[in-house]
């Protein structure tokens, strides 16, 4: 097995000695092709990348906002991707169109699974009950299978991941590269499905924070928050520096009537910005209770939201909707 030292070049060969000139990817060969860049804090990096927010009196801060990779470059340092903290994905669309967007790596250990703050540093950590942190004291799993794209079934106590566009890629050491979270859809024969006997709520809620709850999340901002937004854009930046100088100019009648314009178009964008989501939000949004097999001849009822791939869900007699992709098994 190769060392936690190698890396993975465009060709697939495994490198010994890591520079940072080489080019890791995201689904390498697909059409969703990405790069993928390490990066880790460096305290002297930071340091600095302060000391220059204060000479300049926030306004470094406020170009870092609109350019969020210069403060990753300032205050962090590159390196191989098994030790990255944090990673720059570059998506460069049919060559014409590049995005960049940057991933904080996360840490997932059935170590942290008892404990009660233990995995507050990932996003999708589930909300528990009284009840259920009780399960998770007593909590007695030592490993879990992930399902990866590569049609790889790996038995692992932690796990290092990242989330690009709403899918999760996991750390694979033997690939030594990030590899794509997939369902029991791909690599699985159906004669193995009907193997399955259902999770435990454990098993059950460790997969809740690799594969994230079963819903359409659109978040919905406050008014505040979409006006901070707003007023940080490059454009009303500008009219802030257009008022000063009209201002200064002795021009008044202008100076306010672009103060009201400027108002106005900042209020009517957040506004209909705010309607958007909250109409999305209460489309995509349903809920319902469903049974599932939590082993032998046990059951319990979940919210749909709880469900995970290899849930073994029971179809009362009078049908039910369905608010996930499922086989059915007969």
């Amino acid at each position: 097995m190769p060392s936690d030292k190698h890396s993975v070049t465009k060709n697939g060969k495994h490198n010994s000695n890591w520079n940072d000139e080489e080019i890791n990817y995201l689904n390498q060969g697909e059409e969703d092709e990405m790069e993928i860049y390490g990066y880790k804090e460096s305290f002297a990096f930071k340091a600095a990348m302060w000391v220059f927010v204060v000479l300049s009196l926030g306004v470094l801060r406020l170009v870092f906002h609109w350019w969020p990779h210069w403060m990753l470059y300032m205050s962090h340092k590159r390196c191989p991707l098994n030790e990255a903290d944090k990673v720059l994905i570059v998506d460069d669309y049919e060559k014409k169109f590049k995005s960049l967007f940057i991933k904080k790596v996360k840490y997932i250990s059935t170590k942290s699974l008892g404990l009660e703050n233990g995995l507050d540093h990932v996003d999708t950590t589930p909300e528990l009950d009284p009840q259920e942190l009780t399960y998770l004291r007593k909590a007695t799993i030592q490993s879990f299978e992930i399902h990866l794209a590569n049609s790889a079934l790996r038995e692992v106590t932690e796990i290092r991941a990242i989330w690009v566009k709403k899918l999760c890629y996991i750390w694979d050491q033997e690939k030594i590269s990030f590899q794509r979270l997939v369902g029991l859809d791909q690599g699985l024969m159906k004669s193995e499905l009907h193997e399955f006997k259902g999770y435990s709520f454990q098993e059950q809620y460790i997969r809740r924070i690799i594969y994230g709850k079963n819903e359409i999340l659109v978040k919905l901002q406050s008014i505040l928050t979409l006006v901070l937004l707003e007023v940080l854009n490059p454009f009303y930046i500008f009219q802030v520096f257009t008022i000063c100088v009209w201002f200064a100019e002795n021009y008044i009648y202008y100076t306010f009537a672009i103060i009201i314009m400027s108002l106005f178009g900042v209020s009517s964008s957040v506004l209909q910005t705010h309607r958007n989501q909250k109409n999305l939000h209460q489309t995509v949004h349903t809920t319902d209770i469903v049974t599932v097999k939590r082993g032998e001849e046990e059951y319990e009822e979940i919210p749909t939201t709880h469900l995970v791939p290899g849930d073994v869900i029971v179809i009362p007699a009078h049908g039910c909707v369905m608010h996930c992709d499922a086989i059915l098994l007969v």
